[in-house]
């Protein structure tokens, strides 16, 4: 079936190239308005991330199109079946299976939907860095803090995961660097302690760092 090959053939594009990308770890952060009091450093999902929402879409939608092909292509009694060799002796059995394959295809389509609606809510996601303060969008959610809000920074990272927690005098937010590439992940913390003026304190443990505002003599507990 032309489909199926079709669909093996991109199935192998994808794996190779989120290998790829993997072993390139490119950066894709870029600068708008560079030169300008309005610059601002714009930090996207990483092209490992992009490559691997393209492949489980891929790899969801695959099954799918091929039992709605079976679906479509399913013989009535009496006819031959689609690899030539199996015949449907009665009407019961052949609408039993017709009706099999569609309800296979409907589910399929649902779970195809859903890994396409989380990768796109993926590819939404960014950091957003300029001279007035750090902005974090991940979907339809957004959250903006000022560099003079910002008291503490503590960064959690491990292998599976690296999240960068803010807090401010009255708020705080989480920034999952996951999403982005391995270069983007050191830019954004050098950026944000730079422009927040933080200086690095003794650390805690293997996997966490903390910085604290520079000339700020107030004490925040850790909650």
């Amino acid at each position: 079936m032309r489909i199926r090959r079709l669909f093996s053939v991109l199935l192998l594009a994808g794996l190779a190239w989120i290998l790829l990308e993997s072993y390139r770890a490119a950066p894709a952060s870029y600068t708008r308005s560079a030169g300008k009091d309005r610059a601002e450093l714009i930090v996207p999902p990483g092209r490992t991330s992009v490559s691997l929402s393209i492949f489980l879409v891929i790899a969801a939608a695959l099954p799918t199109v091929y039992l709605a092909a079976l679906a479509m292509k399913a013989p009535a009694a009496g006819q031959t079946g689609l690899a030539g060799t199996v015949d449907f002796p009665d009407k019961p059995t052949a609408r039993w299976l017709d009706r099999a394959y569609r309800i296979m295809a409907v589910l399929g389509l649902c779970a195809t939907s859903t890994i396409a609606g989380f990768g796109y809510e993926t590819l939404q996601t960014e950091v957003r860095i300029n001279q007035q303060g750090v902005t974090y969008v991940s979907g339809a959610a957004r959250a903006r803090m000022g560099w003079d809000e910002i008291r503490l920074m503590v960064l959690h990272w491990n292998r599976r995961s690296q999240i960068v927690e803010l807090r401010g005098t009255n708020d705080e937010f989480h920034i999952d660097l996951t999403t982005f590439s391995p270069p983007d992940r050191v830019l954004v913390v050098k950026m944000m302690e730079h422009f927040a003026r933080l200086s690095p304190t003794q650390q805690r443990g293997p996997a966490e760092w903390v910085w604290r505002k520079r000339k700020d003599n107030i004490e925040i507990r850790d909650q």
